[in-house]
């Protein structure tokens, strides 16, 4: 009888312990998928800041011109050429027509894999 009486709290004893060392497994496991989860978000808006990048341009006004003013078009050109401030513009613009084909490209090249 008094074996049955042992034998019983042993089965008792480990039967606790194998619970609680389940929930402690069961409850690091639940921590380590949040912590996962958290870092793929983060990773997923790096990703998006890279391949999505915010381009702000800014519109400038040029300045109105009466009928009784007008340039004949080849002088604007002859003018634009003069006008640095018109030549950076322009370079700009290659430059930004340029990034963003780039960028279209470097697009479709991922989009296949």
């Amino acid at each position: 009888m008094m074996r049955k009486q042992l034998y019983q709290c042993l089965r008792e004893f480990v039967n606790e312990r194998l619970t609680a060392a389940a929930e402690e497994i069961s409850r690091v496991f639940e921590q380590t998928i949040v912590e996962y989860e958290e870092e793929i978000d983060r990773q997923r808006r790096l990703l998006d800041i890279v391949w999505k990048p915010e381009i702000r341009l800014h519109r400038t006004e040029l300045p109105q011109q009466h009928p009784s003013e007008e340039v004949p078009h080849e002088q604007q050109l002859c003018n634009q050429e003069r006008n640095p401030v018109w030549t950076k513009r322009s370079q700009s613009l290659h430059r930004l027509k340029r990034n963003r084909r780039q960028c279209a490209a470097v697009r479709r090249e991922s989009s296949l894999y």
